[in-house]
C-alpha cells in the first residue's frame, strides 16, 4: 500500500524537500524507514565500506545524527531507519549515493506511527 498525504502526493525523492518536509514534520514517528535501490531497474546498488557510506551521508545529510540504522539489504538496496521526519525528508531528495544514481522511497508497511491522544473535558 502506497501512503498519500491529506495533499495526494507519493512521498518519494521526485517531491521537493519542503513538500517532503511539510509533510512528513505534521505526523510523528517512531520509526520511518527509507530505501534506496538502484536507478537502474534490474540493478543492484554495490556494497561499499561502512565508514565510506556514513562518512558520505554525514556530508549530505545535515541531520544524519537521526539515523539509527543504515544497511545493505539482500536484495541490492540500501535501507536507512530513523525517527526524524526531516532527516527521511533529506534522505528521501538524494538522487545519488556515492557515485552510484538512485531512488529512494518511504516503506511504509514498517512504519510506526506515534499517536497522540487528547482528552475531551466532558461538561
Amino acid at each position: 500500500m502506497d501512503f498519500q498525504t491529506q495533499d495526494d502526493f507519493s512521498l518519494t525523492n521526485n517531491n521537493s524537500p519542503n513538500r517532503l518536509v511539510l509533510a512528513l514534520s505534521s505526523k510523528h514517528f517512531t520509526e520511518i524507514n527509507i530505501v534506496m535501490s538502484h536507478q537502474t531497474g534490474g540493478s543492484r546498488i554495490p556494497k561499499v565500506n561502512p565508514i565510506a557510506l556514513h562518512t558520505y551521508i554525514k556530508q549530505n545529510i545535515s541531520q544524519s545524527e537521526m539515523i539509527t540504522n543504515m544497511r545493505h539489504t539482500g536484495q541490492g538496496k540500501v535501507l536507512f531507519t530513523t525517527s526524524d521526519p526531516i532527516c527521511a525528508a533529506q534522505l528521501l531528495t538524494l538522487t545519488k549515493l556515492l557515485d552510484t544514481s538512485i531512488s529512494a522511497t518511504v516503506i511504509w508497511e514498517n512504519i510506526t506511527l506515534t499517536c497522540k491522544q487528547q482528552h475531551r473535558s466532558q461538561n
